[in-house]
């Protein structure tokens, strides 16, 4: 059973790399194997222990994790290959707590569950949420830098959460041109009413609201949410 299951996520893996990625032998051997130790590996995930239990030296796993790989078209091509097609994407930061001052981004950031700001890292998390099937596929997730770093851009971190979409919009349009966000992230069509054209969506409109009540069956957002558009413009959503 177990061999099985390893040889259907080897195909599996293959099968996405080969769909939307031109890949070496050597590179492609590197992820399905990283993707197994993940799956098989408990407790601390780090270099010592890849080397330890994969079959690459230590030093294999560092230069590799150096080169860049394109998550989000990975994760894309699986989440529409085994999904009904009808998406909306979700945006939304989450708390890691961490110890110790050397990681990088380290800073105070906001714990939802605590609900109060903890020091620790952040990533912004995008995923796309299956409305019919019911499942959300993680698509990508960007650490947020320390707060000094993104003052030295001169933008506020509302603006850097912004970008994150607005950098990715053309290939996040082609799953859906729906997102939604929490409340907190209103403050978006305020920093760029300048640069963009943001506007609510008409809460008429058919399918505005045929996508509310789905995600309100979905248990996601409330029937009284607003929602926005992505389209040839930046749209963001009130959840």
């Amino acid at each position: 059973m177990i061999f099985e299951a390893i040889l259907e996520i080897k195909l599996l893996i293959c099968s996405m790399l080969s769909s939307c990625f031109i890949v070496n032998k050597p590179r492609r051997d590197f992820f399905i194997e990283i993707m197994l130790l993940f799956l098989s590996i408990k407790g601390k995930m780090n270099f010592t222990q890849f080397g330890r239990f994969g079959k690459f030296g230590e030093q294999k796993y560092r230069k590799q994790f150096e080169k860049y790989f394109n998550f989000l078209n990975f994760n894309k091509n699986m989440a529409i290959s085994h999904s009904s097609g009808k998406f909306a994407i979700a945006f939304d930061p989450s708390y890691i707590s961490k110890s110790g001052n050397v990681t990088y981004g380290k800073d105070k950031f906001w714990s939802g569950i605590d609900g109060t700001a903890k020091f620790g890292l952040e990533t912004g998390g995008i995923a796309a949420i299956d409305i019919d099937n019911k499942p959300a596929f993680h698509l990508e997730a960007i650490q947020t830098p320390k707060y000094e770093d993104i003052e030295k851009e001169r933008i506020t971190l509302i603006e850097w959460y912004a970008n994150l979409i607005v950098v990715r919009k053309d290939n996040l349009e082609t799953i859906s041109t729906f997102l939604v966000a929490d409340a907190y992230f209103s403050k978006m069509s305020r920093n760029f009413d300048k640069s963009y054209n943001v506007s609510f969506m008409n809460r008429n409109d058919r399918k505005t609201e045929h996508l509310l009540t789905q995600l309100a069956n979905f248990g996601v957002i409330s029937i009284k949410s607003e929602i926005f558009r992505i389209c040839n413009r930046l749209y963001i959503s009130e959840l």
